[in-house]
């Protein structure tokens, strides 16, 4: 699996349990802990677009990809010194279990099958590979 394709998937694994009390902590987290620039502005304002998110939503997906970055900040940190075949199966591990994330608690029922969709039909949103 080429380096591009595993950072799309990575972006496209990114997600949040809204209404869980876990949740709303690593909001909590998120939003101390603020970043200078945004995490994934693309993907974000894609995600938006495409599925006309409420700003409430809006407002979520924000903090799940800033925790997704600061998730793979601290896998990119730890193997460092690695090459990058030793991060691959655990950085293709957490962009599924993100991706999951956004389509069974971010989006609503009715919204999954064109997700599903565009997961097939697109680079940006690519099925996960095992």
């Amino acid at each position: 699996m080429n380096s591009v394709r595993l950072w799309v998937l990575l972006l496209a694994g990114t997600s949040f349990l809204g209404g869980l009390a876990a949740g709303t902590l690593m909001a909590e987290r998120a939003r101390v802990q603020q970043h200078v620039t945004e995490a994934f502005p693309d993907y974000r304002g894609l995600l938006v677009r495409h599925f006309d998110l409420a700003p409430e939503r809006e407002r979520e997906l924000r903090n799940i990809l800033t925790l997704y970055q600061d998730s793979l900040t601290e896998i990119s940190d730890r193997h460092m010194a690695e090459l990058m075949s030793g991060m691959e199966p655990e950085l293709s591990q957490k962009g599924r279990h993100f991706r999951g994330l956004i389509r069974n608690h971010l989006l609503e029922e009715e919204d999954r099958p064109t997700f599903d969709r565009l997961c097939a039909s697109s680079a940006t949103f690519p099925t996960p590979v095992d």
